[in-house]
């Protein structure tokens, strides 16, 4: 047993060799996936993969070696630690069953390659451990009071430009594309959009969508999220003002209730994921037919950026190929569940499990509004747009088809994106009412955008109760407390100014194309829905931008976006008189 100083230094100087062996993989894996490759150059970078991962499992056997724990004991306590030690060495044996089942699984990638990936991500997350413990050592990072909505801001600006420099590798893109397109890709992918100026499966490879779908995913769940879930898995990795940080973050009153929260989070969506995923694979290819990994691979996307409401799909027009209406009935119930939220979702679980399941005075104020109103707004929208479409778009369709499709827009208009017939045969009236439903998106810590449901409801129910002169705002036995109400009315005015000055600016920038088409596209990308009426693609770059622009305020929340740039945060020790005005 080595002396503890000793232990010490054996422990930098082994987080010093993991440090320089995670670089090497980050740089070997994107030479390796991005780029194209002589045979000189391929034997080279094998030969220094067989390295890198001989140097991380001799750093593991170390770590044990010299630390408080025998090498079981130390691998039992590091769970990631333990899957790379087994592809490792499972890698190292070279055993003929393992490589064919993994090529089966997941055709072109072997155990070498999904340990670079594994190296490659502890190096982006030691990257940002050390950026951050470096900034520490400024004066002004250590004044600076960054709070949740800044934490967010930063965090997928800094996604968005790592997504447009994979997207910008030679191997993830059939043909070249501009860096203007490989941002507004990026951007629309982590901002759960959808919006794209060409069509997915023509212009990215299998390794491009990829990327894309690792950009939704963390989109949807959050970068932070998935961040501190990943440092979770270490113990005592996160500190108490971290554990408060992302208490903040992810609205949680109880930080000691912050690691298993973030667990019930990626259980539930990989779940619900997963579970749809083989639905949709059902729907498409049904129980008679061999397994197609092809199809169960665009199952995988659909599932996921269903459920995430990115509204990203790998087929052009509808999903006769792939069932059809059973397949689109998947997409609508994964895209209700994603769009409803994870406190929503969690609740409602637990209230099942419960003795006394559903019992009306368990549930929340906030639940029960959003299911109220989410389930409101799909019935009217389902009859609006059956009403408008019947006899315009609809019209060949029998009655209970017109009803599907109905449900279907209104469904995926709540910040979903996908589309089972064409927009540019819908009529204006119908266009306006479908921006109104993306305006006012999906509900309250879900993966989509808007306004919020709740928001929309507390508004509605704050107006009624003023209208018919009643103080204050009382909705199922409870009283809604003035900050709240104060807090909805800002956001529902900020995004209907954000909204009109962003129309405005467009139609200056893009005078050649039609007025309300480019009001659909202002509102499709403050929404994070997707949904375009064919202008996406004609836009100019300076149009582009401002789409990008706006879909990335659009996800962080015109009001988070300006409470996490105002760094002024104080709390007011005194009021002044009140004074009534003249307002009509």
């Amino acid at each position: 047993m080595a002396t503890p100083t000793a232990t010490y230094r054996i422990n930098q100087i082994l987080d010093l060799t993991l440090a320089g062996t995670s670089l090497t993989a980050l740089i070997l894996i994107i030479a390796r996936f991005g780029f194209f490759l002589t045979p000189e150059i391929k034997s080279i970078v094998g030969q220094l993969t067989e390295l890198a991962l001989a140097i991380f499992v001799g750093q593991v056997i170390l770590r044990a070696t010299f630390g408080d724990r025998n090498l079981l004991a130390y691998i039992r306590h590091q769970p990631l630690e333990l899957v790379m030690l087994l592809v490792s060495v499972l890698y190292f044996a070279d055993l003929p069953l393992v490589n064919r089942a993994l090529a089966w699984l997941v055709p072109g990638i072997r155990l070498d390659q999904v340990g670079l990936l594994y190296l490659a991500v502890i190096q982006v997350m030691l990257i940002v451990v050390t950026l951050v413990s470096q900034a520490k050592k400024y004066q002004w990072f250590r004044r600076a009071s960054l709070d949740p909505g800044m934490i967010m801001i930063l965090s997928f600006l800094l996604a968005g430009g790592l997504g447009t420099g994979l997207l910008l590798l030679p191997k993830a893109t059939v043909h070249s594309i501009s860096v203007t397109d490989a941002l507004f890709t990026a951007v629309s992918a982590i901002c759960v959009t959808g919006l794209l100026p060409f069509n997915l499966a023509e212009t990215f490879t299998p390794l491009g969508q990829f990327f894309i779908l690792i950009l939704i995913q963390a989109g949807g769940l959050g970068i932070m999220t998935l961040t501190m879930m990943f440092m979770t898995l270490f113990p005592g990795s996160l500190s108490v003002k971290e554990k408060i940080l992302l208490a903040k973050l992810i609205s949680e009153d109880n930080i000691g209730l912050v690691r298993d929260l973030l667990r019930k989070i990626i259980v539930v969506t990989i779940s619900i994921e997963a579970i749809g995923a083989v639905a949709l694979y059902i729907a498409a290819r049904g129980f008679d037919q061999p397994i197609d990994m092809n199809v169960f691979y665009h199952c995988i996307f659909h599932s996921i950026s269903a459920f995430c409401n990115a509204g990203m799909t790998l087929f052009q027009g509808s999903y006769d190929h792939m069932g059809a209406n059973a397949f689109s009935a998947i997409l609508m119930v994964l895209i209700i569940c994603g769009g409803l939220g994870f406190p929503v979702i969690s609740e409602i679980v637990t209230q099942a499990r419960s003795r006394y399941p559903m019992r009306i005075y368990n549930v929340s104020v906030a639940t029960k509004l959003v299911l109220v109103s989410s389930v409101c707004l799909l019935s009217v929208g389902t009859v609006v747009v059956a009403l408008l479409e019947g006899r315009e778009s609809l019209s060949h369709l029998p009655f209970g088809e017109q009803l599907f499709h109905a449900s279907f827009f209104s469904v995926t208009t709540r910040t979903a994106g996908f589309s089972s017939w064409s927009l540019a045969e819908v009529s204006a009236p119908t266009l306006i009412f479908l921006m109104m439903l993306m305006w006012i998106g999906a509900s309250p810590g879900s993966t989509g955008g808007g306004i919020k449901t709740l928001n929309f409801a507390v508004v509605l129910l704050s107006l009624r109760q003023h209208i018919k002169g009643h103080q204050g705002l009382n909705v199922f036995r409870r009283r809604i407390s003035p900050e709240s109400v104060l807090r909805s009315f800002n956001i529902v005015t900020l995004t209907m100014m954000m909204s009109a000055a962003s129309m405005a600016l467009l139609f200056f920038i893009e005078p050649q194309l039609e007025a309300l088409p480019l009001a659909f596209e202002i509102v499709s990308a403050i929404g994070t829905v997707g949904l375009s009426v064919g202008v996406t693609e004609q836009l100019s770059d300076l149009g582009k931008y401002l789409i990008v622009l706006l879909m990335f305020v659009g996800r962080i929340g015109p009001y988070t976006l300006l409470v996490g740039l105002y760094m002024e945060h104080y709390k007011q020790r005194h009021r002044y008189l009140e004074e009534d005005l003249q307002l009509f």
